[in-house]
């Protein structure tokens, strides 16, 4: 497998496994009854709470956001130049909103879900700017 393939890999793997916490929440399983209240408390008392229940705030700030992840997912795909600083900068914004997320509580296989792609991610960015890879940002590459 070519280097740029094998990074194309890596970024589609990252981007799975940043939706697989959202799916494995869809299908939890059976969790008992008494531990079904402690489900509800992802995202408690944080402030991300507030902007999911202000309408125009979540279209109007998540709808650019969603379209800017799409493309620079894309953008790392195909090796574009400014792709490689946004996806660095969106990795980071990630994990600093975790700190604002509130109380949560996750299901096991989702934390592994979540742990992974943070994992992923961090590799995805860090060879993005090594070689050979950084070199395939360049302009003409």
């Amino acid at each position: 497998m070519s280097a740029r393939n094998l990074f194309r890999c890596l970024v589609a793997v990252a981007l799975i496994l940043g939706v697989a916490p959202m799916i494995a929440l869809q299908f939890p399983g059976e969790i008992p009854e008494e531990w079904q209240t402690l489900l509800e408390w992802h995202g408690n008392g944080g402030i991300l709470e507030n902007v999911m229940e202000n309408y125009w705030l979540l279209f109007g700030v998540g709808v650019p956001v969603v379209l800017l992840v799409i493309a620079t997912q894309v953008g790392m795909f195909l090796f574009w130049r400014p792709a490689r600083p946004a996806y660095a900068a969106i990795t980071a914004a990630s994990v600093l909103l975790t700190s604002f997320g509130g109380i949560s509580v996750m299901l096991p296989v989702e934390a592994a879900f979540v742990e992974l792609a943070l994992l992923l991610e961090g590799a995805v960015v860090a060879l993005s700017y090594s070689q050979p890879f950084s070199s395939y940002f360049e302009a003409g590459a």
